[in-house]
């Protein structure tokens, strides 16, 4: 791992931390060519990356990427959630639009160190985290639909608040028996850029019309719309909790309530999501 400082004065965080708006000092860059493999990762400071205009990634879509926090716990450590689920999902999603492979352990490293590196940004505000973006894409400068051969990949920090305007109350959610987010045998268990793109246009008629700040997708099973089944909502897994009463018992005592927790199954269109994954584990235990 080469190193490259950016020189720092003492960093102070804004009092807004909208999501995704702002940017730690460094970044970390590693760089793939089917003919010399990777490069030595490297951490630099924040900055643009360049591309050819040919670029495989401007034209065919051909990227990944991920999605996860560290959190600042009141001892003052900063920790990582299931560090490795997110990075074997993003091998898979590489693998899927045929970027290069890569060592999930390795990266997990790099990650570690570039957030002591900018330890600094990582706010101490309740409610708030350091979001981190792994993302992958071929650099590849030749045009046709072809395996990369070349891949980026980049990890960059954005200390963040919650990640909508309402904080952590509920939000409105619209559901579209429109449009659909995944179909079977397409990749919607993969987290590649071609499936959030075309969820922008429903998500602003979404808000414009009925005022939902995101849109739960239902995957049609015939003509009829009532018949459609939940599959996920636009930046989460979806997961219901019904409570059920049982029948009443003699002298007419109403009878327990009864939790029932359900998820749609992961049958290919579903992002085999960390918190769902969690949510279940603890449950199951």
């Amino acid at each position: 791992l080469v190193v490259q400082k950016k020189t720092v004065s003492h960093v102070q965080l804004p009092e807004e931390l909208p999501f995704g708006k702002v940017f730690t000092d460094h970044m970390l860059v590693a760089e793939h060519t089917a003919e010399h493999g990777w490069g030595k990762p490297r951490i630099l400071p924040f900055g643009p990356l360049h591309l050819h205009p040919a670029a495989q990634v401007l034209h065919y879509g051909m990227c990944c990427f991920e999605g996860m926090k560290a959190y600042l716990g009141h001892d003052g450590r900063g920790r990582l959630f299931r560090p490795d689920m997110n990075f074997a999902r993003l091998r898979r999603s590489a693998a899927r639009i045929q970027l290069a492979d890569f060592d999930t352990q390795e990266l997990e490293e790099c990650v570690k160190a570039l957030l002591r590196l900018d330890r600094a940004w990582l706010p101490e505000r309740a409610g708030h985290c350091m979001y981190i973006r792994p993302f992958m894409f071929s650099s590849d400068g030749a045009l046709g639909v072809s395996p990369s051969k070349a891949t980026t990949l980049s990890v960059i920090l954005s200390p963040v608040g919650p990640y909508f305007k309402s904080g952590v109350d509920a939000v409105r959610l619209f559901l579209d028996t429109s449009n659909v987010r995944a179909w079977p045998g397409g990749v919607g268990q993969f987290k590649i850029g071609g499936n959030y793109a075309p969820t922008v246009a429903p998500q602003s008629a979404a808000k414009q019309r009925h005022d939902c700040s995101q849109v739960v997708y239902a995957l049609p099973q015939g003509p009829d719309p009532n018949d459609a089944l939940i599959s996920e909502c636009g930046a989460m897994n979806m997961v219901f909790v019904f409570r059920r009463f049982s029948a009443s018992h003699a002298g007419g005592q109403a009878g327990w309530p009864g939790i029932e927790v359900v998820t749609p199954p992961l049958d290919g269109t579903i992002l085999p999501g960390v918190t769902r994954d969690s949510i279940l584990q603890l449950l199951k235990g």
